[in-house]
């Protein structure tokens, strides 16, 4: 989509420098100089089309920022159970992982291990399975995610 609305803008400046260079050409009583903005249009809209597929999608800054969220996402989304890992760690990702769409793998990589709920989280037991707390709290923020998607703004009087 980036590089498409570049190459649509390019188009219809073409069209509409065209359009007018041949309106003005065969309508305008005295042609001379003012043609000459049409033609610089086209060309201008030829430029862009050509430069189009040359942008960077992103900066160098950008695509190593990106392979590091990736990595982490791959970290987070891997299939190997962790072994011995501080349940702070778990509470601490979990909001990426929802953010990156990876909590089921995420709360898969704990099920062998308990977790002692943070202090913030009132529960019955103080022991848990990250298999639990993912069915307990990942749910609930599904639905008001679904709840925020499905509600409209208010109208305006």
């Amino acid at each position: 989509s980036y590089y498409l609305k570049y190459k649509a803008t390019g188009l219809i400046l073409f069209f509409i420098a065209l359009a007018a260079l041949l309106f003005g050409a065969f309508t305008l009583p005295a042609r001379g100089y003012v043609l000459f903005l049409w033609v610089g249009m086209i060309a201008a809209s030829l430029l862009i089309i050509t430069v189009t597929p040359g942008l960077p999608r992103r900066t160098h800054l950008g695509d190593k920022i990106l392979r590091q969220w990736m990595g982490f996402r791959n970290y987070l989304s891997a299939k190997d159970p962790l072994a011995q890992a501080e349940t702070s760690q778990f509470f601490a990702y979990l909001p990426y992982a929802i953010v990156m769409n990876c909590e089921a793998a995420w709360i898969a990589r704990w099920s062998t291990q308990t977790l002692v709920l943070p202090e913030w989280y009132s529960a019955d037991a103080a022991l848990f399975t990250a298999e639990d707390y993912g069915r307990s709290l990942v749910s609930v923020i599904n639905y008001l995610a679904r709840s925020l998607v499905a509600a409209r703004p208010p109208d305006l009087a």
